[in-house]
C-alpha cells in the first residue's frame, strides 16, 4: 500500500511541476499542455487504485470527525508540540519538496480558520473527494492559464503569481492528507493541515484574478 501512496505523492509533485512549465509555456505551450494532461491522468489512475482508496476510506472519516469535534484542542497540541510536529510533517512531505516553512505557514492558516467556517472538514471524507479536489484544481488551472495569456503584461504577471500560490496550497493540502500514513497518531494533524491548505487554495481559486 505504501508504494502506491508514495507513487501518488511523486505524481502530485510531477503535476505541480507540469503546471509551472505550463505557466511558462515551456518548452512550447502545446507540449506543456500535453505533459500536464498526461501527469494529471497518471495521478487520477493511481488515486483509483483499490489500495489507495482503502487507505483513505479507513483514515479520513475518523480524522474528519475528530477535527470537527476538537479543532481548538488540535491547535493547542500544535502550539505545545510545535517543533516535533513540524519536523514530522516536513519529513512526510519531503517527497513533494516541501519543508518546515511550508508546514509552519499552513499551521498558521489552521489556527486562524476553524472548520466551522468552511465545509471542507465535512466533505473530505474519502478517495472520491480527494480525486474531485484534483479534478477541480486541474480544470481551474487550465482555464486560468488560458485566461492569463490574454491579459496585459502587468495583469498577467499578477495573475500567474496568484495562481502559483493557489496551486501550491491545493497540492500541499492533498499531499498532507496522503503523506502521513506511517504515524497514525499524528494523522489528525496532517488532515487538519491539509484541509487548512485546501481551504486557502480554494478560496483564492474562486476569486477573480483579473
Amino acid at each position: 500500500m505504501h508504494a502506491y501512496l508514495d507513487r501518488a505523492l511523486d505524481e502530485i509533485r510531477r503535476l505541480a511541476r507540469s503546471y509551472e512549465r505550463l505557466l511558462r509555456g515551456h518548452p512550447t505551450p502545446p507540449e506543456a499542455l500535453r505533459q500536464t494532461r498526461a501527469a494529471f491522468a497518471q495521478l487520477m489512475t493511481t488515486l483509483t487504485r483499490p489500495e489507495v482508496q482503502q487507505r483513505l476510506a479507513a483514515a479520513l472519516p475518523p480524522a474528519r470527525r475528530e477535527l470537527l469535534r476538537a479543532h481548538d484542542q488540535i491547535v493547542r497540541t500544535f502550539v505545545n508540540n510545535q517543533h516535533e510536529l513540524v519536523r514530522e510533517e516536513a519529513r512526510s512531505l519531503r517527497r513533494l519538496s516541501l519543508g518546515r516553512r511550508h508546514v509552519q505557514r499552513m499551521a498558521r492558516v489552521l489556527i486562524d480558520v476553524p472548520p466551522s467556517s468552511t465545509d471542507l472538514g465535512q466533505t473530505l471524507g474519502g478517495a472520491d473527494e480527494i480525486r474531485a479536489l484534483f479534478e477541480m484544481l486541474h480544470a481551474q488551472v487550465l482555464a486560468r492559464i488560458a485566461r492569463a495569456r490574454r491579459l496585459p503584461r502587468i495583469a498577467k504577471k499578477r495573475a500567474k503569481k496568484e495562481l502559483r500560490a493557489t496551486i501550491w496550497s491545493l497540492l500541499f493540502g492533498g499531499g498532507a492528507i496522503l503523506a502521513n500514513r506511517c504515524l497514525p497518531e499524528t494523522f489528525i494533524f496532517s488532515f487538519a493541515l491539509g484541509t487548512a491548505a485546501i481551504f486557502q487554495g480554494s478560496r483564492h481559486l474562486l476569486e477573480d484574478f483579473a
